[in-house]
């Protein structure tokens, strides 16, 4: 073999070993492209599990399998309703379901805005916030003064604090105990905390259709719709009985004592520390 046979030899296997390594970096792309949907879809059925949008997605796939049938024995007429339908659900879905996807985008992409507090501060300072929280809770109780405290947490709480009267002042017992005594100014509405911050008070929550306990109060009702849609923490005095409550994650614990109230709150809240702490971290190491 002469040497221009081993020159177009070898550049046939350079060639094959170019075109060999295209198809395998084509292959990692798209299990990689795989990858990624699959965790999409996974994470976008975790978010629905906990919203009232599950059940009617159920439904979508339901009349999607009846279509698809209709269309392989050519069912003309059926095929043409459950077109409709499906058509009229998608046009309605973003209307219908505009809070679960607004929170679903805030989830994917939070703001942090009224929550920076949080990240600067030491385990001693988050238990002097509980326990000043608690003896403002205390107070509230026994006179049986209503009460809806909000924690901000991640999400960006910006348009409820819109609502309200911005205050950035200084947190204490005393001047959250003096925010709620009846015929104060900004006596009903929400007050918004951030790390030792009042950020805002009066502050007025949305009303979720799916919180249809009777049992509850306008409150109540509030402070569990708040955090159905984003992680925040709310604590809900009675003013009928004085029975203090605690909300996270559109679920409710009712008729807690104070020692309850201390653990629960202290455990959202240290979390919440360390998110930040984590966060600081990774942004120094990265």
């Amino acid at each position: 073999m002469d040497f221009s046979s081993k020159m177009v030899l070898g550049a046939g296997d350079t060639a094959l070993n170019i075109a060999q390594t295209i198809r395998n970096i084509a292959n990692v792309s798209a299990v990689v492209d795989i990858l990624i949907v699959a965790i999409l879809f996974y994470w976008f059925y975790l978010f629905l599990r906990q919203t009232r949008a599950l059940g009617i997605l159920y439904g979508i796939m339901v009349l999607a399998i009846l279509w698809l049938i209709s269309q392989y024995f050519e069912l003309n007429a059926l095929k043409t309703l459950l077109r409709w339908a499906l058509t009229s659900i998608l046009v309605a879905i973003p209307v219908v379901f505009q809070p679960e996807l607004r929170h679903a985008l805030e989830k994917l992409g939070a703001s942090t805005k009224y929550v920076t507090d949080w990240k600067g501060l030491s385990k001693i300072e988050i238990d002097n916030i509980v326990d000043e929280t608690i003896q403002a809770i205390k107070v509230l109780s026994k006179n049986q003064i209503g009460a809806l405290i909000v924690f901000v947490r991640q999400s960006n709480l910006g348009d409820v604090i819109a609502t309200g009267e911005k205050l950035y002042a200084n947190f204490s017992s005393k001047l959250l105990t003096n925010i709620f005594t009846p015929r104060a100014p900004l006596h009903d509405g929400a007050v918004v905390i951030s790390g030792s911050k009042i950020i805002a008070a009066g502050c007025t929550l949305p009303i979720s259709d799916d919180v249809i306990d009777l049992s509850l109060g306008t409150r109540h009702k509030a402070g569990m719709s708040l955090t159905g849609i984003t992680d925040a923490v709310a604590i809900i005095v009675s003013e009928e009985t004085g029975a203090i409550s605690l909300s996270v994650n559109g679920r409710i614990q009712r008729n807690l004592n104070l020692e309850e109230m201390k653990k629960y709150l202290t455990k959202h809240l240290t979390q919440t520390r360390i998110y930040y702490k984590n966060e600081t971290i990774r942004k120094h190491l990265y």
